[in-house]
């Protein structure tokens, strides 16, 4: 080969080495083969083609072009790799570092699924290109430096004007602070000896207690040694009558339920039933053998007046609800027994023998001892009825309860009922109520009686019953409300709801232990976070 050919092969060499060494300095392979995608920044800030364009720290690519925009903000063009996608919501910065060349680095956001849609293969519109953020430069840390620079200066200048008012406050304030430690200096040298003058005559009545006390042991041991005797003795015979007191009632449980003796009661009442009639029959008699007109008009006015009165104030305990069972005026009463048939012929007095005063005992005398004691029968049978009238018409009762204490938070004065105070009881309630066994009644009492909290409140309500079931509404709780009750054998719930601007809702559980003696528990104010839990007593009377 001749010496130009060598020339020229080596020439050649050297032009193919120095376009590969731009070829990979440029990266023009990634630029022509990958895909292009734009960023939008508001300056470039350095970046020249051709540099480096990061991934989470690993080179995927480089800058293919930079424009300049009529807003005069920039348009970079990357070339990314094939194979390499960018998630959607990847942040876009210029790391400039203070020697080298600045690069591209995108982070993508904290959590990317494997699904997450990616950006598209193709440069887009400015209004859709993702936006870039640019390294703050010196200048822009020199113009917030100079900022916060005016701004102290501001305080400072305000500080200057405002210092003779605050060292005129703070003298003030350090003078009434050595006059408050020279008061409480004095209070409490006052205090310290009101309470060593406390402590002796503590210290005197605990010496004189202490004897006292000393004094009664011995007594008292004194009385236990002397009199531990009629002690045993006293115990002995209280538990002999309590042995006997429980022989007693077994007795008398044994003959109460005894067919027999219930046999044998009936018999009787219907022997006194029987009884009755004969002295009824007798009566009629008597009152048939008085031979002045005018006084049996009298006596039979006046014993028609006596049983129409007592058929009405029978139907009327019946129909309060009462136990009523007159013949001829309630439903279903059961009739009189029959009449005793009469012995044939009129009954007659015989004449009785004048006294020795010369006076005649006359028919109408008779009458007239019979007729007190017939009046006083009636008067007697009278004020039972109204005795029994009365129990039927007014029901009181009392309720004893005590309240949980309160939630931790619950009372911070915010939706809390002004009824449940940090009082826990015993709460005292007092109720009456007008016709207890009628259809519909009336219930009227207070509630909380003398709570030092001012919470003492009343109750005016209208109820209405149906068989175990009871509804109805008015004042509860000095509030507009509602109740309504379920009663069983054992067991009863009961529920009360009242108060517009606090709606409160009250459910209890009723255990009836006995007739007139109930255990109940629940909670007051079911629907808040202040809601109290509840226990207590019930008496009926």
């Amino acid at each position: 080969m001749s010496k130009q050919a060598q020339v020229g092969f080596f020439t050649l060499l050297g032009l193919l080495a120095v376009f590969a060494v731009f070829f990979v300095l440029a990266d023009i392979g990634t630029r022509t083969s990958g895909y292009k995608m734009g960023v939008h920044f508001r300056t470039a800030g350095g970046l020249r083609t051709a540099a480096e364009v990061y991934l989470s720290g690993v080179p995927i690519g480089a800058v293919d072009q930079i424009k300049l925009l009529p807003d005069y903000s920039t348009e970079v063009i990357l070339a990314i790799r094939s194979g390499y996608e960018i998630p959607v919501g990847s942040r876009f910065l210029i790391q400039a570092p203070i020697t080298g060349e600045p690069t591209v680095l995108i982070e993508p956001p904290s959590a990317v699924s494997e699904h997450a849609s990616t950006f598209s293969h193709e440069v887009l519109p400015i209004a859709q290109q993702p936006g870039g953020t640019n390294p703050t430069s010196i200048s822009d840390l020199l113009e917030q430096g100079q900022g916060e620079e005016r701004r102290l200066d501001d305080i400072l200048s305000q500080a200057q004007k405002a210092e003779p008012h605050l060292l005129a406050e703070l003298q003030s304030t350090l003078s009434n602070a050595n006059e408050l430690t020279s008061n409480a200096n004095r209070n409490l040298s006052v205090v310290t000896q009101r309470v060593d003058q406390l402590t002796e005559s503590l210290q005197s009545n605990l010496s004189v207690a202490s004897r006292n006390v000393v004094d009664l042991t011995g007594h008292l041991d004194s009385v236990v040694r002397r009199d531990s005797g009629q002690i045993d003795t006293l115990l002995s015979q209280l538990n002999r009558t309590a042995h006997s007191f429980g022989e007693t009632m077994d007795s008398l449980h044994d003959v109460a339920t005894d067919p027999k003796v219930k046999r044998q009661l009936t018999d009787t009442a219907r022997d006194l039933a029987l009884s009755a009639h004969t002295v009824a029959a007798l009566t009629q008699d008597l009152r048939s053998v008085t031979s002045d007109p005018q006084t049996q008009a009298h006596l039979r006015d006046t014993i028609a007046q006596l049983d129409a009165t007592a058929q009405k104030v029978d139907s009327l305990v019946g129909q309060i609800g009462g136990t009523s069972s007159v013949y001829g005026v309630d439903h279903g009463a059961t009739p009189p027994p029959a009449p005793v048939p009469a012995p044939s012929g009129d009954l007659l007095l015989p004449a009785q023998p004048a006294p020795s005063g010369g006076a005649t005992a006359t028919p109408g005398n008779q009458s007239s001892g019979g007729g007190s004691s017939a009046h006083g029968t009636s008067v007697a049978a009278l004020r039972e009825r109204i005795k029994g009238f009365t129990k039927d018409l007014v029901q009181l009762q009392v309720r004893v309860s005590e309240l949980a204490p309160l939630r931790p938070g619950s009372f911070d004065g915010r939706n809390v009922s002004p009824l449940l105070t940090q009082d826990r009881g015993p709460l005292s309630d007092f109720n009456a109520f007008i016709l207890p066994y009628g259809r519909t009644g009336l219930e009227a009492g207070v509630n909380d009686i003398g709570t030092p909290y001012g919470t003492t409140t009343g109750n005016l309500m209208l109820l209405n019953r149906s068989g175990g079931f009871t509804y109805g509404g008015g004042v509860e709780y000095s509030r507009l409300g509602l109740t309504t009750s379920i009663a069983g054998r054992a067991l009863g719930f009961e529920a009360r709801a009242y108060d517009l601007r606090h709606p409160t809702l009250d459910t209890y559980l009723n255990v009836l232990s006995f007739k007139k003696f109930q255990i109940f528990g629940g909670e007051r104010d079911v629907t808040h976070a202040s809601r109290r839990t509840t226990f207590g007593l019930q008496f009926e009377f």
